[in-house]
């Protein structure tokens, strides 16, 4: 075994591999897989008849052996071997001893591309919703930020798609090199904050704007596959036809139009909740973008509530522009609003809505001579209406509130229910509440029980799950006949 140092202690390059040749005690070199640095191998074979073990051994460059190309070498292999096997991570099996090891061997994987060729879109949201689950668990329990998340560097092990290649990682508990990286990758799937990195980049956003990048990418493969599988006459001796993965489009990825950057492309109209998603995900403002957990919370929400639908993909794709905070509020509202009275007439089934149930009503604090239309406080005071104080007006607490009320023809029980959107960041965001009230002879409310949801996005598949949730125990607590008749009204 050659040592990675001299008597003086300086580097020593690994001398050039062969085929056959043999590194450390378990393996022997069989074939290059990219390039002199990558190459595929078996494990020795003690006995005639055990079969051999193939893994993946990667060996640093000679030709970029700078001190820094070194230590982020040497770096992989401790992170690697401090992370040991866990779900969702391509494990480390073997390296060269030592303080500095100049090669590693990494378990056999499929490239997740191959896994998901022929597979459909929900499938493809399945596995990003572990992929997500386990990024998220990277993030915030190793410290770990992998910063080179592209198709290339996810694969398919153990029937769980992992992520490999931590060449570039930021390990929370070593010398990070992000002033000097200089291995990339492809520029189409980086955050642009990581194109032109400094120290205060906050990686786990620009992880997650990779991750979506690299899913639509996939998506958008698997498009491409089903057609030219479609397409290919059927022969059992032949390999299926080679499908480029395209690169994703450049920048914020918007769907404020019927067709967008959006993935009902690869689904169909039922694909519209994750489209928020793409966006936000692929905003240019790390701040807006989603964590690795919502991603995952989203994805596995929409899943449940796409079960049974089959996926109509279309072939339609067009650009869409950037919006404003201001327009991207007001689109937010009206399908948080439209969202709302669907999830309503699901539980309702014979409601009649008036003409006070439209997104831009205007609550007027005359008009409540009954009392607050809220009894419990939800972390709120009571509407302000009119002020008639000196100085400026307080901030009203149920600014960018869409409460609905509805009442029934027979029986002395009343529900409240809608949300408060706040407006204090790019990703718009609804604390969901919702009431059950009792009213006596004399006309007096009680309150029966009250729920209250907050900070979830108020677009995508979570809230639809989070409101259907709250109708569902809202319901039980109230027997509704089937000949009741309901009238909703918005009063906040």
């Amino acid at each position: 075994m050659t040592s990675s140092h001299d008597d003086n202690g300086s580097y020593v390059p690994l001398p050039k591999w062969e085929t056959n040749d043999r590194i450390g005690d378990r393996w022997v070199l069989r074939k290059k897989l990219g390039g002199a640095h990558v190459w595929s191998i078996d494990s020795v074979i003690p006995r005639p008849r055990q079969p051999p073990k193939r893994a993946v051994a990667k060996r640093m460059r000679n030709d970029d052996a700078s001190k820094t190309a070194r230590e982020r070498f040497f770096n992989e292999v401790k992170g690697l071997e401090a992370l040991g096997r866990i779900k969702g991570v391509v494990p480390l099996l073997d390296r060269e001893p030592g303080e500095r090891p100049r090669w590693f061997v990494m378990q056999t994987a499929t490239p997740l591309q191959d896994y998901v060729r022929g597979k459909d879109f929900r499938s493809l949201v399945s596995l990003f919703a572990e992929l997500a689950d386990t990024l998220f668990k990277l993030h915030q329990e190793k410290g770990l930020t992998h910063r080179d998340i592209k198709p290339d560097n996810l694969f398919w092990l153990e029937n769980t798609p992992a992520f490999g290649d931590f060449g570039i990682a930021g390990w929370e508990d070593r010398v990070r090199h992000t002033q000097e990286l200089n291995k990339l990758g492809p520029f189409a799937y980086l955050a642009p904050e990581a194109l032109n990195p400094k120290p205060t980049t906050y990686w786990p956003a620009a992880d997650v704007y990779s991750l979506i990048k690299t899913m639509w990418s996939l998506a958008e493969y698997q498009y491409e596959c089903a057609l030219a599988d479609a397409t290919e006459e059927p022969d059992a001796t032949e390999e299926r036809a080679e499908v480029p993965i395209l690169f994703p489009p450049q920048g914020e990825m918007n769907s404020t139009t019927e067709w967008a950057y959006s993935f009902r492309r690869f689904f169909g109209p039922a694909g519209y909740p994750l489209d928020p998603l793409l966006r936000d995900a692929t905003s240019n403002d790390p701040f807006r973008r989603p964590t690795a957990r919502e991603i995952r919370d989203e994805f596995q929400s929409w899943l449940r509530l796409t079960q049974g639908i089959e996926p109509a993909p279309s072939p339609r794709s067009v650009y869409g522009t950037l919006v404003t905070n201001h327009e991207r509020f007001n689109q937010a509202k009206a399908q948080y609003f439209t969202t709302l009275q669907s999830e309503i007439k699901s539980a309702f089934k014979n409601v009649v809505f008036d003409s006070s149930v439209k997104v831009d009503w205007r609550f007027d604090a005359d008009d409540q001579v009954d009392g607050p239309a809220v009894l419990a406080s939800h972390g709120r005071n009571a509407p302000i209406g009119d002020y008639e104080g000196d100085g400026p007006p307080p901030p009203e607490p149920w600014e960018g509130a869409l409460i609905l009320r509805l009442v029934p023809d027979q029986g002395d029980l009343q529900t409240i229910v809608g949300g408060v959107m706040g407006d204090d960041s790019a990703r718009p965001t609804v604390d969901l509440v919702a009431e059950v009230h009792r009213t006596d002879s004399g006309g007096k409310r009680t309150l029966v029980r009250e729920w209250t949801r907050n900070n979830i996005n108020a677009e995508g598949a979570v809230i639809v799950e989070a409101l259907r949730d709250i109708l569902q125990e809202l319901t039980a607590q109230i027997p509704i006949s089937p000949d009741s008749r309901w009238t909703s009204s918005r009063v906040v």
